[in-house]
């Protein structure tokens, strides 16, 4: 039996927090191994984890620009899924304020894209990666992952 590929979903949060703890320039084999999981296609995030980074003034807004091709378009089952989210869990039925201007919050996005595309059968696996904590039944990434059956690697 073969082995089933995983691929990480990674949130906003995830990526800030690998900037903010483990510089490039000390952690040079982590950052080589993600570009590793780029080129392999194997790290991928909505377009709205992009849309989140976009403004920043610092390495990640370098390495998010370089890596464009981790970003994927929001297809119709992704859209399903984030409907279902929106519907199911109240955290995601608003819109968020940012500069003027309003977004949807990455993260219904960051999970429909592991719902639309994982298949535990067959491969390839979507896990989740996220900065949050779970906490109790606190609507955050680790808990709606698990109530929808996604795969999550929170901080812990």
């Amino acid at each position: 039996m073969a082995q089933i590929m995983s691929v990480y979903c990674i949130d906003t949060g995830a990526l800030i927090e690998l900037q903010r703890h483990y510089f490039p320039a000390t952690f040079k084999s982590l950052w080589i191994n993600l570009n590793d999981l780029v080129i392999d296609g194997r790290l991928v995030a909505p377009v709205q984890v992009r849309d989140e980074t976009k403004d920043r003034e610092d390495f990640l807004s370098q390495w998010v620009g370089s890596h464009s091709m981790i970003f994927k378009p929001n297809t119709q089952p992704i859209l399903d899924c984030v409907s279902q989210l929106m519907k199911r869990f109240q955290k995601y039925a608003f819109l968020e304020p940012l500069t003027g201007g309003l977004r949807e919050p990455a993260d219904p996005y960051v999970i429909a894209l592991a719902m639309a595309n994982d298949d535990p059968v067959d491969g390839p696996r979507y896990i989740v990666v996220t900065s949050e904590k779970m906490k109790g039944n606190q609507e955050r990434i680790p808990f709606i992952c698990q109530s929808v059956g996604v795969s999550c690697y929170g901080s812990s």
